[in-house]
C-alpha cells in the first residue's frame, strides 16, 4: 500500500463531484524517486457520501496503481549479460542453465540489440525493445526465423535442417524493466525441414540480466562462466 507523502502526493485532499454530474477528478503525483525499480504500489480512493447515494454498479472506491517507469536507453542493455534459460535447463548436456554473453547495439534497429552466442556458441539472436506502444508494459520482440542452436547439439540427432529456430511466443508476454537492465523473454522454439515447419520443441522463458564489466570478470573467475 502506498504512503501519502512518501510514495505519492495529492494536488488536493478533497474534490467535489458537481450536482448532476457523475465524474470528478483528483490529481495523483507519484514520487518515483522513492520507488524501487520493480515496485508497484496501490492507492485506494474512497468517496465520502451517504450509503444510500452509492451506485452499486460503481461503488464508492477506486484503486490507482503507481509503477515506476524510466525512458528506454539502449546503452543500459548492451555489454555483458547473464542469461538464465529454461530451455538450457531442460536440454543442456552439461546441466548449465546460465550463460555469460556479450550484447551489442543492432545497427539495423535503433531500439534493438544483438545477443551474441545467446544460448549456443556461434548463434547470435536479435531482439528489440518497445516502450512506446504501451509505456506501462514495455515489451520485447524477436523476429522469427532466427537460428538459436543446431539440433544435433541439443537432441543428439537431426529431425529437420539441423537448426532450432526461435520466435516470440504467444503463450506469455516478453517484457523488460525500464528502470533496471533486465528483460524476460517467452519464446517458441521450433524446427523446419526444407522451409516447412515440422514441429515445436516447446515454449521456454529466459531472463537476461545485464551486468557490469567488474561483475562479469567476477563471474568468469569465481563461477567459471
Amino acid at each position: 500500500t502506498a504512503v501519502l507523502g512518501r510514495d505519492f502526493t495529492l494536488e488536493s485532499n478533497n474534490f467535489t463531484i458537481p450536482a448532476g454530474e457523475r465524474v470528478g477528478y483528483v490529481k495523483v503525483i507519484g514520487n518515483v524517486e522513492n520507488l524501487k525499480s520493480r515496485q508497484e504500489v496501490d492507492i485506494t480512493l474512497k468517496l465520502v457520501m451517504p450509503d444510500r447515494l452509492v451506485m452499486p454498479l460503481y461503488g464508492d472506491e477506486t484503486t490507482v496503481h503507481i509503477r515506476k517507469q524510466c525512458k528506454f536507453n539502449r546503452e543500459n542493455y548492451t555489454g555483458w549479460a547473464v542469461v538464465t534459460s529454461l530451455f538450457l535447463y531442460q536440454f543442456s548436456l552439461t546441466g548449465d542453465y546460465q550463460r555469460l554473453i556479450r550484447t551489442s547495439p543492432d545497427p539495423d534497429d535503433e531500439n534493438g540489440v544483438i545477443l551474441h552466442s545467446f544460448l549456443s556458441d556461434g548463434y547470435d539472436v536479435k531482439i528489440a525493445f518497445d516502450d512506446e506502444t504501451d509505456p506501462v508494459n514495455p515489451a520485447v520482440t524477436m523476429p522469427s526465423g532466427q537460428v538459436v542452436s543446431d539440433e544435433s547439439m541439443v537432441f543428439g540427432t537431426v529431425h529437420g535442417d539441423n537448426h532450432i529456430l526461435i520466435e516470440t511466443s504467444t503463450q506469455g508476454p516478453s517484457y523488460f524493466f525500464s528502470c533496471k537492465s533486465v528483460a524476460v523473454l517467452v519464446n517458441r522454439f521450433y524446427v523446419e525441414k526444407i522451409g516447412e515447419e515440422i514441429g515445436t520443441v516447446g515454449h521456454f522463458m529466459t531472463e537476461i540480466d545485464w551486468v557490469s564489466d567488474e561483475e562479469a570478470r567476477r563471474l568468469q573467475i569465481e563461477d567459471g562462466m
